[in-house]
Parts: structure tokens; C-alpha cells; sequence
């Protein structure tokens, strides 16, 4: 939308661009037509190869876009030497709490099945239409689809397909007492429970607010 019209465009792209580079020096400053997309699909299953990929894809529009200003901005996710663990729970914190504040979908208003995709049978071919796009084109449109169809309402029958074998629906509280005795630190069932937030005394900044039912940094 912004192209055509002259808009410039500011993208927020990744440092974990660097995982791309065919070598091991410090990441510079270059357009993505310098990187070659991973081809293995294995590989874009890593949670890490698989996000630089999308921001390589994000960005090659932009580079494209040469009559139309443009900035891509490659944040670090790492900003210190060994960071303390608590960094990724306090993520998790914030993402679980964000996600309980919205309503609860209504499932009487899903109509339809869902239709889900292995992302080996997508990444590659994507990465490869990103690749060769005519910058002339103001857009193009790619359908995807196969041939599963599961009800909202069963989701587990879905898990159960995929998985190949029988799986037990678990209450949450349940299931954290399970995952922490496998390994899960403990911080994490505050956030699933939502009985209060996990709180790091190394990385809160501003005061502590305390209520009946949670302590968060605000």
C-alpha cells in the first residue's frame, strides 16, 4: 500500500539475519539480495533459522522498492552477555497475561473446519516466489491449501492425527504440575495459572504494583 504511493517504508526487521550469512563475521549492513535463503527445509524448522527467513522475506520488498524510501531495522535479540535466564519468562509472562485480557471466543461463531499446514510444504516454495516477485507487480496473491479438514470443536482427534497415537486433555493446572516435574521452571506455572505474575528482581524496572491476585512491574 505504501509503495505506490511514495510512502516510506520502515520495517523492524532481526539480527537473527546474521544466521543466514555463510560466514561468521559481525553482521553487516547489506540488503538481503546479499543472503541466500536457507534451501533445506529441515533446517527452516528451527525456531531461530525459521523467523530469519520471514524477516528475509519482509525486507526483500523493501530493497526492491528502490524509487520509495525505505529503513530496515535489524534489532538484536541478545542484548548482553550472558543475560540472565529470567529474560525469556519474563517474555512469557507478558505474552500469557496479554493473551488472558482478551474475551474468550464464542466457538457457536466458528463455522467451517481448519485447514493446517506443515510448514516444510510452504517456507520453501514462499522464500523461493519472495525471491523472484517483479517489483513491477503491485501484488501477488498465492493460495495454499491441502486436504486436512478438522472441526474447532475436536481439536484433539487433530493433535492425535498428527501425532500418530492417543493424548490426554489435561486440565492446565494439572498439566503444570507435570511439566515442572520434567524439567519446567517453576516462574512459568504463575503465568499458565494466571494465580500471579513471575517476578525477576534482576530485570524489573519502575515500582511493583501488588494486588489481590497478581504483582506485576509496571
Amino acid at each position: 500500500m505504501a509503495t505506490p504511493r511514495g510512502v516510506p517504508v520502515h520495517f523492524i526487521s532481526s539480527s537473527a539475519f546474521a544466521m543466514l550469512q555463510k560466514d561468521t563475521s559481525e553482521l553487516s549492513e547489506v540488503l538481503p539480495s546479499s543472503f541466500g535463503p536457507p534451501a533445506a527445509a529441515e533446517l527452516l524448522m528451527k525456531n531461530a533459522i525459521g523467523c530469519a527467513a520471514s524477516k528475509l522475506m519482509g525486507e526483500i520488498p523493501v530493497e526492491r522498492s528502490a524509487h520509495v524510501p525505505g529503513i530496515v531495522y535489524r534489532f538484536p535479540n541478545i542484548v548482553e552477555p550472558d543475560p540472565p535466564e529470567e529474560i525469556p519468562l519474563i517474555a512469557l509472562d507478558n505474552l500469557l497475561h496479554a493473551d488472558a485480557s482478551l474475551p474468550a471466543l464464542d466457538l457457536k461463531r466458528w463455522v467451517g473446519e481448519l485447514d493446517i499446514m506443515d510448514i516444510r510444504d510452504v517456507v520453501p516454495d514462499s522464500l523461493a516466489k519472495a525471491s523472484v516477485h517483479d517489483p513491477g507487480e503491485l501484488i501477488a496473491v498465492h493460495n495454499y491449501c491441502s486436504e486436512n479438514r478438522y472441526l474447532l470443536s475436536d481439536l484433539v482427534s487433530m493433535c492425535e492425527t498428527k501425532l500418530g497415537g492417543r493424548i490426554d486433555a489435561l486440565p492446565t493446572k494439572e498439566w503444570m504440575k507435570m511439566a515442572i516435574v520434567l524439567g519446567t521452571p517453576r516462574g512459568v506455572k504463575a503465568s499458565f495459572t494466571c494465580t500471579e505474575v513471575f517476578l525477576s528482581l534482576v530485570l524489573r524496572k519502575g515500582r511493583v504494583v501488588m494486588d489481590r491476585l497478581s504483582i506485576r512491574s509496571v
